[in-house]
């Protein structure tokens, strides 16, 4: 089965900040459209993951999702 034979799924996507977490983390990574599949979101940066969870407040119509940093783990060798 060649690539264009793969089935293909998609997912509604949001607007999402990422607030929290280290003070070096990307804007491409903080400013981001996200697959809208839960309240987390595990982010791989610098030999490990940086672990957010989604603020419950939607806030104003249009505004992005708000994801505040709960805590970082390191990658298993």
């Amino acid at each position: 089965m060649d690539e264009l034979d793969q089935p293909t799924t998609t997912h509604a996507t949001i607007r999402a900040v990422l607030q929290g977490g280290p003070v070096d983390l990307p804007d491409a990574v903080r400013f981001r459209q996200e697959a809208l599949e839960g309240p987390y979101l595990k982010v791989p940066y610098r030999a490990g993951y940086e672990h957010f969870e989604r603020d419950p407040d939607p806030g104003q119509a249009g505004s992005p999702a708000i994801y505040r940093w709960v805590a970082r783990t390191m990658i298993a060798e």
